[in-house]
């Protein structure tokens, strides 16, 4: 993992010497000959109860690094690669259906691969349209998925003085149609409280169709913290809903896991040339 991200380092400090203009927001894209690279780190932890008894112990430990590339007005092209450190699933307490269930992998995830393409302003309107896939590079047993997923999206966003409220909607559609579409739809708004400093708020809807509807609903909160010239801190912080959902353990025996609510704390890195 750390040779995966001093390679994407590297690849985004040369391909351009000059300042620019950061394109943390969703519809904005990078200038053409521009270069931006992001790291994040995630902890999430949720605790839902067993319908046949005891808690699902839930947490997550990951980092994303995220390479942009401004090839064209309007358009850049994004490769991301993630890392699980923990991915953890443990049965506390008794659980008859679960009898010492525990899960655990961590290991480099599947990369994924796009484009997005603005048009407009970032003071007044603009419309955005992309495409990811996330291809099945990696194993299951470490931080893959399995399978190859498409998401398009679009997306919109208005410079209303120091206030630029958004909207994004992402699909997801899988190479293994078991599992169904997800919808992921972001309300947000970004607030600059001045040159060095912007806050970041929305609200995350995350929806799957299977054949009871699964969700998970969060608000989110980050800021963008100038350090150096085109060097960012991104501190975040998240509390979701988490809707219930069937799990399944080695022995094929299945377990409801009821609602619930967890928390999520991070720091990201964005640096842009």
């Amino acid at each position: 993992m750390k040779k995966v991200l001093l390679a994407l380092a590297v690849v985004a400090v040369s391909a351009g010497g000059v300042s620019a203009e950061t394109s943390l927001l969703p519809t904005q894209a990078l200038e053409p000959g521009h270069a931006e690279l992001e790291i994040d780190n995630n902890f999430e932890r949720w605790r839902p109860n067993l319908r046949n008894g005891g808690t699902l112990k839930n947490e997550t430990i990951t980092s994303t690094a995220t390479a942009g590339f401004g090839v064209a007005k309007g358009l850049q092209l994004n490769v991301s690669v993630p890392y699980v450190w923990k991915e953890r699933q443990k049965v506390q307490g008794d659980s008859p259906a679960f009898p010492g269930y525990y899960q655990d992998r961590d290991g480099i995830g599947d990369v994924t691969v796009g484009a997005l393409f603005s048009n407009g302003t970032r003071k007044g309107f603009m419309a955005s349209v992309g495409f990811d896939v996330k291809l099945d590079t990696a194993p299951v047993s470490e931080g893959g998925t399995g399978k190859t997923e498409y998401m398009p999206s679009i997306g919109a966003s208005v410079g209303m003085g120091k206030a630029i409220p958004y909207i994004t909607y992402q699909p997801t559609l899988r190479s293994d149609h078991k599992e169904g579409t997800s919808h992921l739809l972001t309300l947000g708004s970004e607030f600059d409280l001045s040159e060095a400093v912007t806050i970041d708020t929305r609200l995350v809807g995350d929806i799957a169709e299977t054949q009871a509807t699964e969700g998970r609903y969060s608000f989110e909160l980050s800021a963008y913290l100038e350090v150096v010239k085109n060097i960012y801190i991104l501190p975040q912080a998240s509390i979701f809903y988490v809707t219930p959902v069937d799990i399944k353990n080695a022995g094929g025996n299945i377990d409801r896991a009821g609602d619930t609510v967890g928390f999520g704390a991070g720091i990201g890195v964005y640096m842009t040339y």
